[in-house]
């Protein structure tokens, strides 16, 4: 039987694979910034090396590098990316 962690990488997978695009303000920085801005403010990823663990579609890779990250490192453990 898989574990908990196995069958939510596979999840996480099976979604990406049906739901690839995030058009509009889902894709928009201002989402990003809305979701964490109590953590960590948009401007201080201008310029800055930054790290997306469970990268996925790479929605959120975009939307950092749309924020001015000078590179982004994008890891995803699932088979399905």
């Amino acid at each position: 039987m898989p574990t908990l962690q196995q069958r939510t990488i596979e999840d996480f997978g099976e979604q990406w694979s049906c739901y690839r695009d995030n058009p509009g303000f889902y894709g928009d920085p201002s989402f990003l910034q809305e979701k964490f801005g109590p953590l960590i403010r948009l401007s201080d990823v201008k310029g800055r090396r930054v790290a997306d663990i469970g990268s996925g579609t790479g929605r959120i890779v975009a939307m950092l590098l749309a924020a001015g990250a000078a590179h982004v490192i994008a890891v995803e453990p699932s088979s399905a990316y």
